[in-house]
């Protein structure tokens, strides 16, 4: 798909940098969580129609069917910090849409 290049680019960047971080500041650890749509009020700047036709298009993309809000993101970052051997990870939460992406 067109246009990609750019925002791949950057989450590839991220990865890496998790990784040589992760080893270059052992024994802290580091990791990230790679959200994809959320629900957050980022979208409340549409107008109410569009924003749940933005919503629901999204949550078709999605194995889940629907976008999350932040409370089931936060738990990513919750077990992120609790677990006390995850260091080095890329954590990817996005209900699948990566797997049904760019069919869906």
């Amino acid at each position: 798909m067109p246009g990609r290049a750019c925002g791949s680019g950057i989450a590839s960047s991220l990865v890496g940098l998790t990784r040589g971080l992760a080893i270059d500041l052992a024994p802290l650890r580091v990791n990230l969580i790679l959200p994809g749509a959320v629900n957050t009020e980022l979208w409340d700047h549409l107008p109410a129609e569009q924003k749940q036709g933005s919503v629901d298009s999204f949550g078709k993309s999605m194995l889940t069917g629907k976008v999350p809000g932040p409370e089931v993101i936060a738990e990513s970052y919750l077990y992120a910090m609790k677990d006390a051997n995850l260091t080095g990870v890329c954590l990817s939460t996005n209900g699948g849409q990566l797997l049904a992406w760019p069919s869906a």
